[in-house]
């Protein structure tokens, strides 16, 4: 039978090796230009990526949302 300890062993290099894969990822020298522009999709303005824009869900500052009589 395959031993507790080994599989224990064996989820820990698993999870290192998988660590290890992020972190090089995320530090190659070729992705710090790309996360660099990601990081300032945010504050570009314009059409959203997909090329239509959307309405906010709730009312637009300086607009009051129309009620019913019961209001």
């Amino acid at each position: 039978m395959i031993d507790e300890g080994l599989v224990r062993g064996l989820i820990a290099l698993i999870s290192l090796a998988t660590f290890m894969g992020i972190c090089w990822w995320a530090y190659r020298p070729g992705s710090r230009e790309r996360f660099e522009r990601d990081a300032l999709l945010v504050f570009e303005e314009g059409e959203l990526a997909s090329g239509s824009e959307r309405r906010p869900a709730g009312p637009v500052a300086g607009q009051r949302e129309e009620r019913g009589a019961s209001a």
